[in-house]
């Protein structure tokens, strides 16, 4: 089942900055800055996070949460992401 997480990040290294982005970005998608929103099923989130912990240092700072009930997008903020009701493989 896919589950919609918020992972936001704070890292005082540019580079650590840039490569969580870029990890994050291609598991999901860019709300602002340094939060992301990610639709995955609980293995894939398992393979995310390790990937994480093998990029950050320990004055970073990451945190996930999963989205659930009402989620609601104002002012500029992207389209809030919705579950398919049609999964393709």
């Amino acid at each position: 089942m896919l589950t919609l997480y918020v992972v936001s990040y704070d890292s005082p290294c540019p580079r650590r900055r840039r490569q969580l982005a870029a990890l994050l970005s291609r598991r999901g998608r860019r709300v602002q800055r340094s939060v992301f929103e990610l639709l995955l099923d609980a293995a894939a989130l398992a393979r995310c996070l390790r990937a994480v912990e093998r990029l950050i240092a320990p004055e970073d700072s990451v945190l996930v949460y999963a989205a659930t009930g009402s989620r609601h997008a104002l002012g500029g903020a992207p389209e809030v992401l919705r579950r398919s009701a049609v999964t393709v493989i």
